[in-house]
């Protein structure tokens, strides 16, 4: 048995079940999740973590200590718990978390989902993310307008719309008047259905919109404090 202790919010929390769940699988451990869930509902793993959580005696307890990829933690040994973000993409790179990650919606959810792809086809729209809320709010970091206006021009899209939680900033710093809010759940629903993407930095949300997506374009800010979660999916540019 390996163990995680849930930190942080959704993004951070997807992290944590896709990095000890590799490694379970990988190792042939069983696995076990504690702490509390965000946003349970939202797939059909986590109403299951549950079962997992219960009283352990690990043997080990070991605590991450940067984002990079160590082996200490790649093979983890069995009667480990870990504590950690494991914000790395490479720990999971080649495991089906596509299938992990399977968004429930409800019979309305998915109608107002798939009114809006047909309204903004993605075969025709560049689906943007815009974060802000906690970000502008809590944080006090966002991705700037340059950053957007040059991402708009590699694409090869001449339409865009914006998938926010903030509207009105949205609109300000991605010069897309076409801005919408649904739910945590709705809204990374429709980025993983998106052809082209772009993405802000920093967001965990916005990393996994892309990654559960087939998108075939998914421009990021290039970042050198967040390499460990660069990719070759994804493109990064300067600005």
């Amino acid at each position: 048995m390996i163990g995680i202790e849930f930190r942080g919010q959704l993004g951070n929390q997807m992290y944590q079940y896709a990095y000890i769940r590799s490694v379970a699988e990988r190792n042939n451990y069983d696995f076990s999740t504690y702490g509390t869930s965000q946003n349970p509902e939202l797939f059909n793993i986590f109403p299951d973590i549950k079962k997992y959580n219960l009283p352990f005696q690990y043997r080990w307890h070991i605590q991450e200590i940067d984002y990079d990829l160590k082996s200490i933690f790649y093979d983890l040994m069995d009667n480990t718990k870990v504590d950690g973000f494991f914000q790395n993409y490479q720990y999971f790179e080649n495991q089906p978390v596509k299938e992990w990650f399977q968004i429930k919606m409800s019979e309305e959810e998915k109608k107002q989902a798939d009114d809006f792809i047909q309204k903004y086809d993605p075969s025709e729209y560049c689906y943007v993310h815009f974060r802000g809320n906690d970000f502008l709010n809590a944080m006090h970091i966002t991705t700037p307008p340059e950053f957007y206006k040059k991402a708009k021009l590699m694409t090869n899209n001449k339409k865009y719309v914006c998938i926010t939680d903030d509207i009105d900033n949205a609109k300000l710093y991605t010069g897309i008047d076409e801005c919408y809010q649904y739910n945590i759940k709705t809204d990374l629903y429709l980025l993983t259905k998106s052809k082209n993407l772009i993405i802000p930095m920093w967001s965990s949300y916005s990393f996994w919109g892309g990654w559960l997506s087939d998108a075939e374009c998914i421009i990021a800010p290039y970042n050198s404090d967040k390499n460990y979660i660069m990719n070759n999916r994804f493109t990064y540019i300067k600005y």
